[in-house]
């Protein structure tokens, strides 16, 4: 492999280790919140730009954001932030509790905000919210 590619790949992945412990250590729990929230909705909708009003009957349950334009990054990080996890197929079996419960177990560690009946709780919301046809 040719050195620059090399050490190009190395800065990379200490960027990414540098983020995500800033993410993890710096984001307050308000912030992890409504980006695990806002992008969980958004993924499981598969929102676009255009879409993006529907965020507010979200927040209007949750209480997210004072701002709505707060919850435009989320979204739109959404891909992102759940990459690692396939939410169609989390969500394509099972109860609402156990879809939660995927959901919580599957998601970033570094956007835990919260212990894990209150991030099943704030699951099962934006999942309801989300009209996923779940029981």
């Amino acid at each position: 492999m040719n050195p620059i590619t090399s050490l190009t790949k190395a800065v990379a992945g200490l960027n990414r280790r540098l983020l995500l412990r800033l993410l993890r250590v710096g984001l307050p729990r308000y912030g992890k919140r409504l980006l695990f929230a806002v992008s969980l909705f958004a993924g499981l909708k598969h929102l676009t730009h255009n879409e993006l009003q529907e965020l507010e009957v979200l927040n209007e349950k949750m209480s997210l954001s004072s701002s709505k334009e707060a919850l435009e990054v989320p979204a739109l990080l959404a891909r992102t932030i759940w990459s690692g996890c396939n939410l169609d197929e989390t969500v394509a079996t099972g109860s609402l509790d156990a879809c939660s419960l995927k959901v919580v177990e599957q998601m970033p560690k570094w956007l835990q905000y919260d212990d894990m009946k209150q991030m099943l709780d704030d699951a099962r919301t934006v999942m309801q919210t989300a009209k996923l046809g779940l029981a």
